[in-house]
């Protein structure tokens, strides 16, 4: 009775952790590739000066992770009125490639008044 007990339990624990790991799941901290889709809309929007506080990622030196790619979206997503119709258009094709990662992503909070 005590082995097959054991037998049970042994086999839930190693279902559990097979369904726990997603191996195709983007990694938040992974590089960015500076020729991805998503870095190039991602740069074309920051030129646009939508988050100046972030501008400073998109430099050619910077290894910009994907956790740091999506709280630029959250941040662009949260201003985008002030962007021109082009630049939302962007904008709108970023937040809906990466919708699953942003659901998970309290956006920078900056300080504009300087206070």
């Amino acid at each position: 009775m005590k082995s097959r007990m054991l037998l049970i339990w042994m086999v839930g624990l190693l279902i559990g952790n097979v369904y726990a790991y997603n191996p195709y799941a983007p990694n938040q901290f992974d590089v960015v590739e500076h020729n991805s889709w998503e870095y190039k809309v991602s740069q074309q929007v920051s030129k646009s000066g939508i988050a100046p506080e972030m501008a400073f990622k998109f430099n050619d030196s910077y290894r910009l992770t994907r956790f740091e790619l999506v709280q630029f979206v959250a941040v662009a997503i949260q201003r985008r009125e002030r962007v021109s119709e082009s630049v939302q258009r962007l904008i709108d094709s970023l937040q809906k490639k990466l919708d699953h990662e942003l659901q998970y992503v309290t956006p920078y909070k900056h300080n504009e008044e300087g206070k």
